[in-house]
């Protein structure tokens, strides 16, 4: 599914998300205009699924996350794997970068996520090595949330991140719950699930995502986001090292 000569050429990365506010009426108070357009997305998906939009409060902090319209990025983590010989013997080291926000104010996911990675992502490309963005799900979240929350900050997406106007054989993604669905999408596997079958190391050990949010805004558990973001990067890694079926370790 992966071959090992893509091991070096793969970026793999994962983002962790929360709402923009800690809290709806948060949101209201800065923001009517977009509190009522809450509200009216609230009252479309609780007339369809009122099981899981029990209140407009609460479901401000279960699924605003999910929207980059109403959401925002808390942290983004980035692998690229070597090859190393340093300790006399063959192996692949991954290499890890986070851009984390530590303020939780209006301008500090601009100043502290999304401009870094941004300029993370243009200068790769300018490097002259052409990486492709690995991930889980990447497809139809990370890599559209990123690119909106940039869009909506006034932030020129990288190359890396576009996908309108291109042919889909043009986009170099590899999502690896795309790979292991096999075509079949109506049966999708989490990540965990995902590292289970496989027999790799969970990387939900110490936080889960719907937590992210309550750790970001109530606790200021910045340093535990980032690790726990780096866990699901370095998980994703691991599963692609796996598939490629090489016998040299990796190691981080």
């Amino acid at each position: 599914m992966i071959k090992e000569s893509e091991l070096t050429e793969l970026l793999f990365f994962d983002l962790e998300t929360s709402g923009d506010y800690p809290d709806s009426d948060s949101l209201r108070a800065d923001d009517p205009r977009k509190a009522d357009l809450w509200t009216t997305k609230y009252e479309k998906a609780r007339a369809k699924d009122p099981d899981n939009w029990t209140s407009a409060p609460n479901s401000y902090n279960t699924h605003s996350p999910l929207s980059p319209e109403f959401g925002r990025i808390v942290c983004g983590s980035f692998c690229h794997i070597v090859s190393d010989i340093s300790s006399g013997k063959t192996v692949y080291r991954g290499r890890i970068k986070s851009f984390y926000d530590t303020e939780a104010t209006n301008s500090s996911e601009k100043r502290q996520v999304l401009e870094p990675i941004a300029t993370l992502l243009n200068n790769l490309a300018k490097s002259g090595k052409r990486f492709k963005l690995c991930g889980h799900n990447i497809k139809k979240f990370d890599i559209p949330y990123l690119a909106k929350r940039m869009i909506m900050h006034g932030i020129t997406p990288p190359e890396m991140l576009r996908t309108w106007g291109k042919k889909p054989w043009e986009i170099d993604h590899v999502d690896t719950g795309e790979l292991w669905s096999m075509g079949d999408w109506s049966n999708y596997s989490s990540l965990d699930l995902l590292s289970c079958v496989l027999d790799v190391p969970s990387s939900k050990t110490d936080l889960k995502g719907q937590y992210v949010g309550k750790s970001f805004w109530e606790d200021a558990e910045y340093e535990r986001i980032k690790d726990y973001c780096e866990e699901d990067t370095k998980c994703v890694a691991r599963i692609c090292h796996k598939w490629s079926e090489t016998i040299i370790p990796l190691v981080f």
